[in-house]
């Protein structure tokens, strides 16, 4: 897609891929090399094609901006729970251990599993600087804050 001439075409196109991507998960709910694809479509997905526009509009149209800013955070969101999802197959019960000590959780990460910790770190981080209004989100940083920290280490 990086090669396309025509960004109009992918940002059509791309909604359907990562639809699909979804419809396949509920058939190998457990399939880790999609699960992080599909976290790492839908945070450059929603970079790309929603914010960005959304932001382009924040002073011209306020309105278009708020509900792009709104959709985007919704967006990020779902990217999140992917990845958190493909964690849980690498490391059961690593999500929970992230809540409670993000420290030590993390701290059993290994080379490898430097992609997931930076789509994850992206798509979190993402969805709380949109949602510094929801405390569900912002209460989440220090687990975000730990996966940043590793992924500049390693």
């Amino acid at each position: 897609m990086t090669r396309d001439e025509d960004p109009e075409l992918i940002a059509q196109a791309i909604p359907f891929g990562l639809k699909t991507s979804e419809w396949l998960l509920e058939s190998v709910p457990k399939n880790e090399a999609l699960l992080v694809a599909t976290c790492s479509g839908y945070t450059s997905y929603t970079y790309g094609f929603v914010l960005t526009p959304a932001d382009a509009q924040q002073f011209t149209n306020p309105t278009a901006w708020r509900e792009g800013t709104a959709r985007a955070l919704n967006l990020y969101v779902r990217a999140k729970d992917f990845c958190m999802r493909a964690w849980e197959v690498r490391y059961p019960g690593i999500t929970k251990a992230m809540m409670m000590d993000p420290v030590k959780a993390v701290a059993k990460t290994k080379k490898e599993d430097v992609e997931l910790l930076y789509w994850t770190a992206a798509s979190w981080g993402s969805a709380m600087s949109l949602g510094k209004d929801r405390p569900e989100l912002i209460a989440d940083f220090p687990a975000v804050d730990r996966k940043s920290t590793r992924l500049n280490s390693s």
